[in-house]
């Protein structure tokens, strides 16, 4: 049970929930994305909620996590997201993910990802992708995806495009194959 003595100042009640073993409520995540350790220190439990507190984050505290936050998730973490939390993830955010956590990334996650989200991921991250990933985007978010992410795909990524996504694309994607 945690006591108020035991709970240092700055200190986020869920950073002391995790530590003493006290089931964290979904109430509790409410301080996860504003608590703070010390000056300009993010709370490092994010790294310790199992993929159930994952996915019962809100998104609004998931658009509230930095790059920093989503860094410290494992790929386990990264599977649990929710599709609304993936779609709630800032785009800057997305653009530092790992190629393992961009891997993990499930077929339902990746028609989640906005445009935007797409075509904020480097060239690299494209072609982090699995062909299989790829093969999952739809038909709109192909037909979105910038010259250069276009580009940036391996042969094993185009050689697993759909008929469907071949002719959504532009002329000006078809011509960057």
């Amino acid at each position: 049970m945690l006591r108020a003595a035991a709970v240092v100042p700055g200190f986020s009640l869920i950073f002391h929930a995790m530590r003493s073993g006290s089931p964290i409520r979904h109430m509790a995540c409410a301080t996860l994305c504003s608590s703070r350790i010390g000056p300009g220190v993010r709370n490092p439990s994010i790294g310790a909620l199992s993929t159930t507190q994952v996915a019962a984050l809100t998104t609004q505290q998931v658009a509230g996590l930095n790059s920093d936050d989503f860094n410290a998730l494992t790929t386990q973490q990264i599977g649990s997201l929710t599709t609304a939390q993936i779609a709630a993830m800032e785009t800057e955010d997305l653009a530092k993910l790992g190629s393992s956590q961009l891997q993990a990334l499930s077929a339902l996650q990746l028609q989640a990802l906005t445009s935007d989200q797409l075509n904020g991921l480097g060239t690299a991250q494209i072609q982090n992708f699995s062909a299989t990933q790829v093969a999952a985007l739809s038909t709109a978010q192909i037909n979105a995806l910038s010259t250069a992410n276009v580009q940036a795909l391996t042969s094993t990524q185009v050689k697993g495009l759909t008929a469907s996504q071949l002719g959504a694309m532009s002329s000006t994607q078809i011509a960057a194959l």
